[in-house]
């Protein structure tokens, strides 16, 4: 803790970082018992981070006070041991990857590359550089250029886990491995829920019986796994309608420099988690504003009231993300703790305003 002129600046910094150990995990017992798994104390977790708080009195005067308060944090949640050391899926879509030794959150997934524009652009080198089919009025040569230049080498093609070759309006995922088969082996990781520094700014005025207090709340970095986006735009059959997004961007014909896949039911085109719907996690929301107004004593004392004010509010009043879901900062919608930042879709924080008295006898 330090304080600066005549306590005008008062600033309190703290580092931390703790071990948690003997936590509950589900561990694998034999099918004999009746039971797939129990709960036992083997897990543990770290958490090591810290805090840092600014407060500066802007003004002292006799009817006029300013002051500020700004605040930043960051945590980092490791975990440190699992049941057996035996890593797993948890969440929607299997999206978060536990496994000893890694942050609490991580997004596992396939590398969202784009879409095939036609079945000629499934082509690469054996080194898996991809080639550019040549079209000439509308209809492929037979050739393929790379960087610029004819290309008369072998063609190698990436494939489903069904052993089909990908076509034009199917997704092009990153073939992590190598072996030109998208299938589970190909999943690595594509984000975080953890944001990178978490903090608020807030400033308080006041001017006789008035008063003024706004505060802001920002989480910047970190990711959401948008699930509730994926899963309407799986074309699935399953009765849901697809975002306007992707009625507007998907892949309908030859050519067609797409966002979304063709419209038709196929598993590969729906692979999940796909770093498509990774989604940048920072916000910064307007989260309390405060006008109130005490009266003055003359007015009160006749009433027999030793105070009264007189106060409007709201909460949650504006939010600055690029999130295209409702709210960034959902609830969960578990107890379990770690899966988060997916978001199925929670309703979004309420936005307040109100009006009240306070009264003091």
């Amino acid at each position: 803790d330090l304080q600066l002129f005549n306590s005008k600046v008062r600033i309190v910094a703290d580092y931390y970082k703790k071990d948690t150990e003997k936590l509950l995990c589900q561990v694998e017992v034999p099918k004999e018992t009746g039971f797939t798994t129990i709960r036992k104390n083997v897990g543990s977790m770290s958490n090591e981070g810290f805090e840092f708080s600014l407060d500066y009195d802007v003004l002292r005067l006799k009817d006029f006070n300013w002051s500020l308060n700004f605040n930043i944090a960051h945590n980092t949640s490791r975990i440190k041991q699992i049941a057996d050391g035996v890593p797993f899926y948890k969440g929607m879509d299997d999206a978060i990857y536990v496994q000893p030794n890694s942050k609490l959150g991580e997004f596992y997934g396939y590398k969202y590359l784009g879409i095939y524009p036609y079945n000629e652009s499934n082509a690469y080198t054996k080194e898996w550089n991809q080639l550019t089919p040549e079209f000439a009025n509308g209809t492929f040569t037979g050739k393929y250029l790379l960087n610029g230049k004819e290309y008369t080498g072998e063609i190698l093609q990436k494939k489903s886990s069904d052993g089909n070759p990908l076509k034009g309006g199917d997704v092009d995922y990153v073939d992590i491995n190598g072996d030109g088969i998208i299938d589970v082996s190909d999943k690595t990781k594509i984000g975080c829920a953890q944001p990178d520094v978490y903090g608020g700014l807030s400033t308080n005025l006041s001017y006789k019986g008035i008063s003024l207090y706004i505060s802001f709340y920002y989480s910047l970095g970190g990711d959401i796994y948008n699930y509730a986006e994926a899963k309407r735009n799986k074309f699935s059959y399953d009765g849901a309608t697809p975002s306007p997004d992707a009625i507007a961007n998907m892949w309908t014909g030859p050519g067609d420099i797409a966002k979304y896949p063709a419209p038709i039911n196929k598993e590969h085109n729906r692979l999940p988690p796909s770093s498509f719907y990774i989604e940048d996690a920072s916000y910064i929301k307007l989260r309390n504003v405060k006008l109130s107004y005490s009266l003055p004593k003359k007015w009160i004392n006749t009433v027999w009231m030793k105070a009264a004010t007189i106060y409007v509010y709201g909460n949650n009043l504006l939010t600055f993300t690029n999130y295209k879901g409702y709210d960034p900062e959902f609830s969960l919608g578990t107890s379990d703790p770690l899966t988060l930042g997916i978001d199925q879709n929670r309703y979004p924080r309420k936005r307040e305003y109100g009006l009240g008295v306070n009264v003091t006898f």
